[in-house]
């Protein structure tokens, strides 16, 4: 888990933020990514400024 918060840069983004749902996240540029890791998956919110750098990353959960 330390790992992918100190590099959450590493994951997939697997829900655009367009297309997020949440009514948290959605319309403020949230994206949901996942990463796995020894057979563990982890999901969590990131949001990427416009230069394409994460500046916020929540909502960790595994899977």
């Amino acid at each position: 888990m330390s790992h992918i918060m100190t590099h959450p840069e590493n994951g997939m983004e697997i829900i655009k933020a367009e297309d997020i749902g949440d009514r948290c996240f959605s319309g403020k540029g949230w994206s949901k990514y996942e990463q796995k890791i020894n057979d563990v998956t982890v999901h969590y919110m990131a949001r990427v400024n416009g230069d394409g750098i994460m500046t916020d990353v929540t909502d960790f959960k595994f899977k």
